[in-house]
């Protein structure tokens, strides 16, 4: 007897599990692209626009418009959320599972701030940009980054650094071209474009290689993320859903 009420309730649990784990997933490939902005659009609105819905953080956001991203294989893979009067954010898709929907934000720039940079590499100042060197300057962590020895920073006509608050893309002029967001090994994101076929790297203006040494590099049989890549710090975490 107590052998059948185990084998019942073992039935029972994998009958539980199934349903938990399987059979409940989604592709993103099932949608459009026409779809997948209507329905980011509608989560969007909840979490950014509706005064009713939205945290009083975005309280002074007033409009948005969304862009699709294409990662190295020109396949949809995130879309760009373009704030009014400033402030932008990412998100990526992913398949659902019980859990888990299909978008996730990261909605760092909302109210922070990036700027334009370049590297000196192996003593080489970068080339000048617009008529203008790249400049070091002493700084501290109240923007983004952490002060690096070997940064060059874009500053306006009085050698002030330069600050963003709307995305690369926008800054760029570049909104109505094909858009990519570029992961980089280990962590942090290079928003670019393709110019006869080569990427632009919007953080730095500059043409780069994605797919080859210049995007990793090795030591000692290990993996690095490369430092000779100007890039936005941040990642997708499962817990922020859109």
């Amino acid at each position: 007897m107590k052998r059948k009420i185990f084998a019942v309730c073992l039935a029972i649990l994998i009958v539980v599990s199934c349903g938990m784990f399987c059979g409940c997933t989604e592709s993103p490939d099932k949608y459009t692209l026409e779809q997948h902005m209507e329905r980011i659009s509608e989560r969007v609105e909840k979490r950014y626009i509706n005064d009713d819905t939205r945290n009083q953080t975005y309280s002074f956001i007033t409009d948005y418009k969304l862009y699709p991203l294409y990662d190295e294989n020109d396949k949809l893979a995130y879309f760009l959320i373009e704030f009014e009067p400033y402030g932008f954010a990412f998100v990526a898709m992913s398949e659902t599972t019980r859990y888990f929907g299909m978008y996730f934000r990261t909605d760092k720039f909302v109210t922070s701030t990036w700027f334009r940079y370049r590297l000196c590499i192996d003593g080489i100042e970068p080339e000048p940009y617009q008529g203008k060197q790249w400049v070091a300057m002493e700084r501290n962590d109240s923007v983004i980054y952490n002060n690096e020895e070997n940064f060059r920073y874009e500053t306006d006509e009085n050698d002030v650094l330069k600050i963003y608050n709307q995305s690369p893309y926008n800054i760029a002029s570049v909104l109505d071209r094909k858009l990519y967001l570029l992961e980089l090994y280990g962590g942090g994101y290079v928003p670019a474009i393709k110019q006869n076929g080569n990427y632009i790297n919007l953080i730095s203006m500059q043409e780069f290689d994605y797919i080859g040494d210049s995007q990793y590099y090795k030591q000692l049989g290990e993996v690095y993320i490369a430092k000779n890549i100007p890039y936005l710090p941040f990642g997708f975490i499962i817990k922020q859903e859109l």
